[in-house]
């Protein structure tokens, strides 16, 4: 194949399609297809992107709302800070205020039929040429277009099986499979779109498959462009040992990422399609049959429409609301949110949608400078959180009351919020809970002058917070933590959150194309610094229920003067509480479904 050489760096294979085509002709491997959204974009699929549904979506709350000053505001900043923003953050808070009616927009995805591509996929497998298929597609085109030339299949969703496992670590396979790590729209609880799912680091299993089928297969990864956190880490650790690995780019660009991987897999080509399919190329007798359905833009358009219009106008305004407030708000943007918040406070009968309307009007009291009258809005909404038994909703305005108030050095513990915030944390092992309240009390310990305490919690909090997959607050902890480590002189640390930091701007990825493993030490260290932490916590509930054991005991055999009815009931009632508290320290932190998500 042409190699062309770039200035002062290592230089990936590049190719044509047709000479692409060729080799993947000639080769007597099976291969497998890592498929990404640009295959369902043509007719008559007509897939958005990602970012394109979102702002349909938004687009469609704005006329729902009768493009009211907020919504009108909302856009306008969005316009200006898309580019910097994960889509999946935006839906974090679609899925928020919208609750599982955003699920709901997602049908638009099945409005249409197979295109030509899925027909090439399905007619190379017909023939043997494909031992799997990895797609990070929500719709159901590729296992439509299979079932339509008579092809078996095995579908994988979410967690792959052991048979995937086996067949991409082992030359023989029963049949195909078809394995969609980021979930179905047949089976709306799989699907991974928020922050706080496809932030999370792919699972060992996740790892494993990804890393044999580059082992063990040639790999084709068409219409993807690397640009998640949970996936592309696992390609980018199995690149050096990879077979061969061709990666088809649509025009003559690719993301960061997709240059990374390429210059660290030494068996990698770039093929440069030129607004061509790959897929048709190597499979030119592809016939498609008659296509039954057209997903045309009217329809698309018609069916947000219809789908926007039943969605209650409160949950509208809290959306656009925290839309606002995620992209660093003006003053005048606190105002438009009070305003507007109080209206659905006279409003709503639901009692969720009035709790988060009451907690964006103080955070909008707060952003319009109003802090003495936000502050004791922020107090009463997290009591209302708090009486509704909602300890995560409570956990994140407690650390937005130390970040915006630090100053509550000298409050009582029994009445500091973030005691208790930290308190339900710890009971729950969330790690997302866990990884708030250390970066809040990071804070706490840097204004009285804890700075090494500081650091060691924000490394520890930056390390919940990723394995949680929240990305904002893993940004502010490299921040403070950049900011506590110039303080103390520890230039490694400093330099290293710079760099992260610098990584997450410019290419809103986690991925560093400077680090031999993708990965910057520093997370590393705080991965490391979180599960220290969580292991103490774990070791401290053991001992005191072995001590409430010990203690039971003693008390049953004053009471009892029974030696076997002493010995029992502390066994039992002592072994039922180790037993809870190893299972919700042993439990996993990944959330298999949007619905625990929000």
């Amino acid at each position: 194949m042409t190699v062309r050489k770039f200035p002062n760096r290592e230089s990936p294979d590049e190719c044509g399609l047709g000479e692409a085509a060729g080799a993947i002709a000639l080769t007597s491997d099976e291969l497998v297809l890592f498929v990404g959204a640009g295959v369902s974009a043509g007719s008559p699929a007509r897939c958005p992107t990602w970012l394109h549904l979102i702002e349909a979506v938004i687009e469609s709350g704005v006329t729902a709302s009768s493009a009211t000053a907020l919504t009108r505001r909302a856009c306008e900043r969005w316009a200006e800070r898309s580019a910097k923003t994960k889509i999946e953050a935006v839906c974090q808070l679609l899925y928020a205020s919208l609750g599982s009616h955003i699920l709901d927009a997602l049908n638009i995805l099945v409005r249409g039929s197979p295109n030509a591509d899925h027909f090439a996929i399905a007619s190379l497998a017909k023939r043997g040429r494909v031992r799997a298929i990895i797609t990070t597609n929500f719709d159901p085109y590729i296992e439509e277009a299979l079932l339509m030339l008579g092809v078996n299949f095995e579908i994988d969703v979410g967690e792959p099986s052991r048979s995937l496992q086996k067949a991409l670590s082992s030359h023989k396979r029963d049949c195909l499979f078809v394995y969609k790590p980021h979930g179905s729209i047949t089976q709306s609880h799989s699907i991974v779109m928020t922050m706080r799912q496809a932030g999370q680091p792919a699972t060992s299993e996740v790892n494993r498959v990804i890393e044999a089928a580059l082992r063990n297969a040639v790999v084709l990864l068409v219409g993807y462009s690397g640009s998640d956190d949970d996936l592309f880490p696992a390609l980018l650790r199995g690149a050096a040992a990879a077979k061969r690995v061709f990666w088809a780019a649509w025009e003559r660009s690719l993301t960061a990422n997709a240059w990374t991987f390429a210059r660290r897999c030494p068996t990698c080509s770039i093929v440069w399609c030129d607004g061509k399919s790959i897929l048709q190329a190597i499979a030119p007798e592809t016939v498609s049959p008659q296509q039954v359905r057209s997903a045309s833009d009217e329809l698309v358009t018609a069916a947000l429409r219809d789908w926007a219009t039943a969605i209650p106008q409160p949950a509208w305004t809290n959306f656009f609301s925290e839309l606002l407030l995620s992209l660093d708000p003006e003053v005048v943007d606190g105002r438009l949110i009070v305003q507007f918040t109080e209206e659905t406070l006279r409003s709503s009968p639901d009692r969720l949608a009035a709790a988060r309307a009451m907690r964006n009007r103080a955070l909008g009291l707060i952003a319009s400078g109003n802090q003495a009258v936000g502050r004791a809005a922020l107090a009463e909404v997290m009591d209302a959180y708090l009486a509704a038994g909602r300890p995560r909703e409570y956990t994140e305005l407690a650390v937005v009351m130390t970040e915006t108030f630090s100053s509550a050095v000298n409050v009582p513990v029994t009445d500091d919020v973030l005691a208790k915030a930290t308190w339900f944390s710890g009971k729950s092992y969330d790690s997302y809970s866990m990884g708030l309240c250390g970066y809040a009390a990071a804070i706490e310990l840097e204004t009285i002058g804890k700075i090494s305490l500081a650091r060691n919690r924000l490394v520890s909090a930056a390390g919940f917070a990723r394995r949680a997959g929240d990305m904002t607050t893993l940004r502010k902890c490299l921040v403070r933590l950049s900011s506590v480590a110039a303080t103390l002189k520890d230039d490694r640390t400093h330099e290293r959150c710079e760099r992260q930091l610098s990584v997450l701007d410019e290419t809103l990825s986690l991925v560093d194309a400077n680090e031999p493993s993708g990965e910057n030490p520093i997370l590393e260290e705080c991965e490391q610094a979180a599960h220290r932490w969580k292991r103490k916590l774990i070791v401290g509930e053991i001992t005191i229920g072995t001590v409430i054991m010990l203690l039971t005991f003693v008390g049953a055999r004053f009471v009892t003067h029974s030696l076997r009815t002493a010995t029992f009931g502390t066994l039992f009632c002592g072994g039922a509480y180790l037993f809870g508290k190893l299972r919700a320290a042993l439990k996993s932190t990944q959330y298999p479904s949007i619905e625990e998500s929000g």
